[in-house]
């Protein structure tokens, strides 16, 4: 399956003797785990779609703008869940979603109705980029809920930090597969909009250099449409390109999950009724033509030439061969190796009996044996053959005439049959419910293995799932002490200083032609207070205000990592350039810590040399 995924992803030949590495940030990964990730059927599917709808990228090149972002995107989740309760509530439901999202949204928005612009040419330059962003972003619309839990090993000493590596790189470290629920523990205070605002925030971990570059402004412009679409109210700036292409991310993310929490098992059925196709027409006698050269890897089917023999039929004349078995004398009746007539059911001896009253079937003109053939076309796998008392369970499964059994051939009960006399029998029975009241009624016991006495009060059903745990007690907060909560939260120190500096990296404050409230320079990164919060905060839901800004100030003074001057102050007064009369509030952080990550150079440097007023330490300390 490796290799056959090895071929479809266009990495390599069947000479390659190492799958290829990965690189995040200053560690290279190697891709095994995410290649088996991808290789399970369902998800090769979505690839493949994927793959397929990127028309406007030359095929050459899919490989690095589709195949390697799929593949890091797998070593980045790996098998986390979408949501703890909501869609998508299981191992690599998170991965499996989010495939999903983007193979609908890359088809949409690939449309020749999809318009980007008016004019042609511009349409037929733009609208291959605009989609392939389209597809970056769907993938990427729920990323932001790896910061929705924790990830560490159980005993507390490891612990994933997905601004700086991949899931994969924490599995590896500790010689892992996958995590699950054991590793995993969700954050107080989330919301459905936390993940929206947090996501680009790791956007340029799971992204190369080359797909930003290819994408340009339409990453910053569709990222910031996505979060405007979890707003109560739009932003009217917002870019008209990019909000119908957020629209579509979010109609498509909420069809998929709708779609995943309506999903449910199917119901159990006949096995052979569920593969039998519809009967159909006989087509009209053409010519032969020589048979097509087989393709690679599909399996071999017989055609079908009538349609089987239908299992309500069985059933019916199994029925009445066995009443006529019992009313001839050809079974025993409540004795043994023939039928006994309990007050809930009836039960047959195995396999003479039921032997005897197939053979009768087939004497008083049942078609089960002449359809062999065709029962046997109508089984997709070759390896299991049909016989006649295979076709009456099934018949007598698919009518529930076997409380007791399963699909899984678990038809015959095994056990001990006492007669009124004291005589005892064991061996097998088949357990059916059929109406047979006007037969005189078995007064003996029976004891079944695993069942009990199926006449008694309480029979035991070994093969009934086991009874769900009562629902436990959902807690409801009220939504000002869930807020109260989530503030506590995003505002605690270190919470806060990862909030910030994942920002910075992520250029959150830095659009071109605008004036940012950071100031880059080769010592220390100066970011203003409170300008810098005022656009941070609303982006993670929480409306500044002056109680917010105090509670902001106390929560810095307690951060170690920021400059502080000789009284211990974390605030200090400037000047953002030489010839301004203005002063302002800000904080420092060491650059160096800033720019950890990918990149060497993520920020603009601020031109203008920044002159302090205090004593921190700085190149223009005053």
């Amino acid at each position: 399956m490796l290799k056959l995924l090895w071929r479809l992803l266009m990495w390599g030949t069947e000479d390659s003797p190492e799958p290829p590495k990965e690189t995040f940030g200053g560690a290279s990964l190697d891709s095994s785990l995410g290649l088996a990730i991808l290789s399970d059927p369902k998800r090769q599917y979505l690839c493949q779609s994927i793959r397929d709808l990127m028309l406007g990228i030359p095929r050459e090149e899919r490989g690095d703008y589709v195949d390697r972002l799929l593949l890091r995107f797998a070593l980045f989740v790996v098998d986390l869940q979408a949501s703890e309760q909501h869609h998508n509530a299981r191992p690599y439901g998170l991965l499996d979603h989010s495939l999903e999202v983007a193979c609908q949204v890359a088809y949409k928005v690939g449309r020749p109705v999809f318009r980007v612009s008016e004019d042609p040419a511009e349409q037929y330059r733009e609208h291959p980029r605009w989609q392939y962003a389209a597809m970056v972003c769907a993938l990427l619309h729920d990323v932001g809920k790896v910061l929705d839990l924790d990830v560490a090993t159980p005993d507390g000493k490891d612990r994933w930090d997905p601004h700086a590596e991949p899931l994969a790189q924490f599995c590896a470290r500790n010689g892992l597969k996958e995590t699950g629920p054991r590793f995993w523990s969700y954050r107080t205070g989330r919301g459905l909009r936390f993940h929206a605002w947090h996501g680009p925030m790791v956007f340029p971990l799971v992204l190369t250099p080359k797909i930003t570059a290819y994408l340009g402004h339409r990453l910053a412009l569709l990222s910031d449409a996505m979060i405007a679409e979890t707003l109560d109210r739009a932003p009217e700036a917002t870019h008209p390109v990019a909000a119908r292409v957020a629209k579509v991310i979010h109609d498509a993310d909420i069809e998929a999950s709708k779609a995943d929490r309506q999903s449910v098992a199917p119901a159990v059925t006949d096995v052979v009724a569920a593969r039998t196709p519809a009967p159909q027409a006989p087509a009209e006698a053409v010519s032969p033509e020589p048979d097509p050269a087989p393709v690679e890897d599909e399996p071999f089917v017989i055609p079908i030439k009538c349609p089987p023999l239908d299992l309500g039929v069985v059933l019916k004349d199994f029925s009445d061969a066995l009443r006529a078995a019992v009313e001839q004398g050809i079974l025993p009746l409540n004795k043994e190796g023939g039928l006994i007539i309990g007050r809930k059911h009836v039960y047959l001896h195995f396999p003479d009996g039921f032997d005897r009253v197939i053979d009768l079937m087939v004497e008083r003109g049942s078609d089960l044996e002449d359809r062999f053939e065709e029962d046997r076309a109508a089984i997709s796998d070759p390896r299991h053959e049909i016989t006649p008392r295979d076709r009456v369970f099934q018949a007598l499964l698919a009518g529930k005439r076997l409380p007791y059994s399963s699909d899984t051939m678990l038809w015959v009960q095994q056990g001990t049959v006492v007669h009124p006399g004291g005589e005892t029998f064991e061996g097998q029975l088949v357990l059916m419910n059929m109406p047979f009241p006007d037969f005189p009624r078995f007064r003996g016991k029976l004891e079944l293995y695993g069942i009990g006495d199926p006449e008694g009060e309480s029979p035991r059903n070994p093969l009934a799932p086991p009874p769900e745990p009562p629902p436990a007690p959902v807690l409801r907060r009220d939504p000002e002490e869930a807020f109260g909560l989530r503030l506590d939260a995003e505002l605690e120190p270190a919470r806060l200083l990862s909030t910030l500096l994942g920002a910075l990296r992520a250029r959150v404050f830095h659009r071109p032609g605008s004036w940012s409230p950071v100031l880059v320079r080769p010592d220390f990164t100066w970011v203003l207070v409170p300008e810098a919060f005022k656009v941070l905060l609303p982006r993670i839901g929480i409306p500044f205000s002056a109680e917010v800004e105090n509670r902001i100030l106390r929560s810095l003074e307690e951060m170690p990592e920021l400059a502080r001057g000789s009284k211990g102050r974390v605030l200090h007064r400037i000047k953002v350039h030489p010839e301004s009369a203005d002063l302002a509030w800000a904080l420092a952080i060491d650059t160096a810590r800033v720019e950890e990550g990918p990149d060497r150079r993520v920020l603009p440097a601020w031109p203008c040399p920044v002159r302090v007023i205090d004593d921190v330490p700085g190149e223009y300390a005053a």
